[in-house]
This record gives structure tokens, C-alpha cells and sequence, in this order.
């Protein structure tokens, strides 16, 4: 029961936390008339939370993106379903790949290590979701695909400035909290 009630309430957090940042950056963004966001700082969270957590969370950031995407943002519920898989698997599996070239740590012990987190973080895991978003918008088409290139670079690039924003000086950090 205790394990249900955690599961519950980290994916929970992790959801609320999700939409949290997501609305946050909607508010910043949507005022100054700028969409699609240039930055998306939740795949930040997404990245973070899979790295320390790994697939547990992966409910948690899947209702997240649902709820940003379906209650911020204005997109149909089952293209947010659709979306969700995606934003999901792209910080999950990016997290797996990094804990295996890394170490099950995350400690991060050379410029080699450095590199290929980054290379996960601000490549992969921004291809995976953007693949799957604008894979989403051609299905139920939301999206010409002449456009489809375009988007899923915009897409692409929100997500790895959010990582680079974000994930990446976090990760930094909590590494040198650990050597002291």
C-alpha cells in the first residue's frame, strides 16, 4: 500500500509539475505573442525526474504534457495523448542511455561523460519528442506536411534550450554539490 500511495504521489507531483512550468512558460511566452514557444522548460523536468526516477515517472510526465498541452495550450485530448507518448519516451529513454554510458550515478567523471550527456539531452531527447509531437499533427492533421520539417526543428529546439536551460546547469550542479 505504502508503495501505491509513493507511485501515486511522485507522479502526481511530477505531473502538476509538469503542467506547473508549462503554464508558467504559456503566461511568459503567450504575452508577448510569441507561440510555438521558443523554449519549453518542462522537458528540463521531464529529463531530470527520468534520470533520478526512471520509468516511474513515466506516467507522471505523460499526464503532465496531457494536461499542458490539453488544459494550457488548447490542443485536442487525444492529440495531447498522442503527444504525451513521445514527451515520454524521448526523457525516459534518453535517461536509460545516459545512465548506461555514464554510470548508474550519474556522476559525471570526464569531459567524455559531460559530452555525452549533453549529446542525449540536447539531441536525442529532443528528436524523440519532436518526432513523435509532429508524427501526432500529421496523424490527425493538424499539420500540412510541408510544415512538418519546420515544426519539428522549432519543436526540437524548444526542448533543447529548455534542456540546456535547465536540465543541464541543474545536472552541473548537483554534481558539485556531490564532490563536496
Amino acid at each position: 500500500m505504502v508503495g501505491i500511495l509513493k507511485f501515486v504521489c511522485e507522479n502526481g507531483a511530477v505531473a502538476l509539475g509538469y503542467w506547473f512550468i508549462t503554464y508558467l512558460n504559456w503566461l511568459l511566452f503567450s504575452s508577448v505573442g510569441i507561440m510555438p514557444m521558443p523554449i519549453w522548460p518542462a522537458a528540463a523536468l521531464a529529463l531530470i525526474v527520468a534520470l533520478y526516477r526512471g520509468w516511474s515517472v513515466a506516467v507522471g510526465i505523460a499526464v503532465g504534457v496531457v494536461l499542458a498541452d490539453y488544459f494550457t495550450l488548447g490542443v485536442a485530448l487525444k492529440l495531447a495523448a498522442s503527444i504525451s507518448v513521445a514527451n515520454t519516451l524521448g526523457p525516459v529513454l534518453g535517461a536509460i542511455l545516459i545512465k548506461k554510458r555514464i554510470s548508474r550515478e550519474l556522476k559525471i567523471k570526464s569531459l567524455r561523460d559531460f559530452i555525452i550527456v549533453f549529446l542525449i539531452g540536447l539531441i536525442f531527447v529532443p528528436f524523440v519528442a519532436s518526432l513523435g509531437g509532429i508524427g501526432s499533427l500529421l496523424f490527425f492533421g493538424e499539420l500540412s506536411s510541408g510544415m512538418a520539417l519546420s515544426f519539428m526543428v522549432r519543436w526540437g529546439m524548444a526542448h533543447s534550450l529548455g534542456t540546456l536551460l535547465f536540465a543541464l546547469p541543474y545536472l552541473i550542479w548537483a554534481e558539485s554539490r556531490r564532490l563536496v
